[in-house]
């Protein structure tokens, strides 16, 4: 029969390594977790506005509109009705509105300046925006 300051010396050992492999796969889940979120264009932002908040909504023009804004964004922020940019450019993807253009743009293999030269195009046609 072992002795009860071996079992505590095992348990002891048990639990710090146990403790150690959690640590290393909740630094490995950490690291891909983020190398995800940076392919997918979560954690790029626009430098010019660092703070979305404190930004007025009355001053956008369309030269403003970035790839970090979501669909959803442009047309609160223009005024938009909800399907107004799905229907203009034809987007079949289901998280619209909720979805970057930057995503979308990426996700679809389409030219940056010419999808953001469209939907420019079309909050400038829109009837409510002139």
């Amino acid at each position: 029969m072992e002795s009860p300051k071996l079992t505590k010396k095992l348990f002891k050992k048990a639990s710090i390594i146990i403790l150690m492999v959690f640590c290393v796969l909740s630094f490995i889940w950490f690291v891909d977790s983020f190398n995800k979120f940076h392919k997918n264009g979560e954690l790029d932002f626009n430098p010019h506005i660092k703070n979305h908040r404190d930004f007025n909504h009355n001053k956008y023009t369309v030269n403003d509109i970035g790839t970090w804004m979501t669909f959803d964004y442009i047309n609160f922020t223009f005024k938009l009705p909800p399907d107004y940019l799905r229907n203009y450019m034809k987007i079949k993807d289901n998280r619209y509105p909720n979805i970057k253009v930057g995503h979308y743009i990426k996700e679809n293999n389409l030219d940056p300046l010419v999808f953001m030269l469209e939907i420019k195009q079309a909050i400038t046609i829109y009837p409510y925006n002139k």
